[in-house]
């Protein structure tokens, strides 16, 4: 038997159960100011989190980085953290309400080589020159402005490209 990773459970429940919804976010306002959930099915999660993956790797993302995530809770932050398990990356969880003395010493402490964030936190890693001698590689969950880097829907086409990505397990 294979060492465990937790994304094989990902992937055990999408085959299992692959038409049953695995992730209801909250309401967005709809057409005619309706509200409506977001649902992703385990087999949709587990393909969106399989392509993340594999463009996480095509950008060289690799197993043991730190990858830090101001993220937050939504289908691209659930997708993002099963496919940095696959690939056995390190997530490095940031809340931003953990004040800007602390999320400074994290950064410190941390020393992530890649930094996944909406446009917000990029603002204020860039102003804030959070972990700038170590991050080198910049992923953006929306609209990317003057910041290197890749944004999830290019990760996701690229990961579409190259195909799966085996779930790495520890030595």
């Amino acid at each position: 038997m294979l060492p465990a990773n937790i994304a094989r459970t990902l992937d055990e429940a999408a085959a299992r159960w692959p038409d049953q919804p695995a992730l209801y976010m909250p309401p967005v306002r709809g057409p005619l100011r309706r509200e409506r959930y977001s649902m992703l099915t385990f087999s949709e999660l587990g393909q969106l989190a399989g392509d993340i993956a594999s463009g996480l790797k095509s950008i060289g993302v690799a197993r043991g980085q730190r990858v830090a995530i101001m993220v937050p809770p939504s289908i691209e932050f659930f997708a993002l953290t099963f496919a940095l398990f696959r690939i056995g990356a390190v997530p490095v969880l940031i809340d931003p309400g953990m004040g800007r003395k602390n999320l400074a010493q994290c950064f410190r402490e941390a020393r992530p080589e890649v930094f996944i964030g909406v446009p917000k936190a990029h603002i204020a890693r860039s102003l804030l020159g959070w972990a700038k001698d170590s991050i080198k590689q910049f992923v953006t969950v929306g609209r990317r402005l003057w910041w290197p880097g890749r944004t999830f829907d290019e990760l996701r086409h690229l990961g579409q490209r190259a195909g799966a990505t085996p779930i790495e397990h520890p030595e």
